[in-house]
């Protein structure tokens, strides 16, 4: 009928090859959609302990802060089975898009810096690097928990 299985050729003019995706980006590398700041507390009862802050964007739930600081001034430590030693910390993370704010405590593993939230399924560590699209060069990983 006018219609033929054998034609190999895609004569559809309006075929780009982008499977209908814009890909203008001129080979520039992806944006970072999370990053983390660890910084040393320099004064005061907590001193020489270690504040986290942590950003995550996503189209479904918009941009998460979390700020995770000590719990004790004493930086208390627990030890688990395995040896590895944790500090007590407390998690704040505010979801931008509706104003709502968690607050609950969690873990940081001392040597690796890894902070697991398992309320939100999600991790801060401080592997990654990478820019943001305003073109800010970011370190660390704030995301969900991959098995």
């Amino acid at each position: 009928m006018g219609y033929n299985n054998n034609n190999n050729n895609n004569n559809n003019s309006n075929y780009n090859g982008s499977n209908g995706y814009n890909n203008n980006n001129n080979n520039q590398p992806q944006s970072k959609k999370s990053g983390v700041v660890y910084t040393v507390i320099k004064q005061g009862k907590f001193a020489e302990l270690m504040i986290v802050n942590a950003w995550n964007k996503s189209k479904s739930r918009g941009l998460i802060v979390a700020t995770v600081a000590p719990y004790y001034a004493s930086g208390d430590k627990v030890e688990s089975k395995t040896g590895n030693s944790y500090m007590k910390m407390m998690c704040t993370v505010e979801y931008k898009s509706s104003g709502h704010q968690k607050l609950f405590p969690c873990l940081m593993n001392i040597a690796t810096k890894v902070i697991v939230l398992k309320e939100l399924g999600m991790v801060i560590t401080p592997n990654g690097s990478g820019k943001t699209s305003s073109g800010k060069k970011v370190t660390g990983y704030f995301g969900t928990m991959t098995k």
